[in-house]
């Protein structure tokens, strides 16, 4: 089929939406694993209760781009480009996980996600 003759341009023209993704790219797309970039902040979490798709439901609610890595299957390292995306992702899994618990306190601490059956 010949798409550049006169009579099918109308029909592809008309078909062709052409979407500027800038706003979309983060509700889709993630990375996962070991970030080496310098400069790079992360919140450490300990817990195996919490699912990749969880993490990436708390990276769209902040319209941050998703990135974490799993060392270990009760271990994540959820990525940032600075304090202050740092803080919002560490009090929004605070608040969906109140159960959560501060290690190391200190200006970067980690998290500790306790069972709900798990007494402190």
């Amino acid at each position: 089929m010949d798409t550049d003759h006169p009579k099918y341009e109308t029909a592809i023209a008309t078909r062709t939406r052409i979407i500027n993704m800038d706003d979309f790219y983060k509700n889709f797309m993630y990375a996962r694993g070991y970030n080496e970039i310098s400069g790079t902040k992360w919140l450490q979490i300990f817990t195996d209760l919490v699912g990749d798709s969880d993490i990436m439901e708390c990276y769209v609610e902040l319209d941050l781009f998703g990135w974490w890595y799993r060392p270990e299957p009760d271990s994540l390292k959820l990525y940032v480009r600075n304090y202050s995306q740092w803080r919002q992702l560490k009090n929004l899994i605070t608040h969906k996980y109140p159960n959560a618990r501060e290690l190391n306190k200190g200006k970067y601490c980690s998290l500790r996600i306790f069972s709900l059956n798990h007494y402190i």
